[in-house]
């Protein structure tokens, strides 16, 4: 996987189409204050977000909002931002992770896959400040 180019001091990465398209044509301000990383695969994503974390990112949103778990949620959207190395990040990505490695993805039909979506969505953007 190539590295995606982060300009910004706060970046979004996710692989929910709803949340992407959200940000990218958001009239509110987020747009200028995140990058935006669209990543097709959830495991892309886990080794992405800690990747950044190790490079002394920190995460804005709890990666394991909701009462779903992770490794039946096919979604995930996180916000970190550039500052210095936050143990507590890193722990609470740590354990998202190992949660969602502890079962395999059901295969779910569109119409779950869209709800999916959208309660991404939902729980990603009530927990991001502008």
């Amino acid at each position: 996987m190539e590295k995606p180019n982060i300009k910004k001091n706060k970046v979004i990465i996710t692989n929910n189409k709803e949340v992407q398209d959200f940000y990218l044509n958001d009239k509110r301000g987020y747009l200028f204050q995140y990058d935006i990383i669209f990543l097709e695969k959830i495991e892309d994503i886990l080794v992405f977000v800690r990747d950044l974390i190790h490079s002394n990112w920190r995460l804005i949103n709890n990666p394991m909002a909701g009462n779903i778990p992770l490794h039946k949620h096919p979604f995930r959207s996180i916000a970190l931002e550039k500052g210095e190395f936050d143990a507590r990040s890193l722990s609470l990505w740590d354990t998202a992770t190992e949660r969602f490695r502890r079962g395999k993805m059901p295969e779910y039909p569109e119409n779950i896959i869209e709800d999916y979506a959208h309660l991404d969505f939902i729980l990603f953007t009530d927990n991001l400040p502008l």
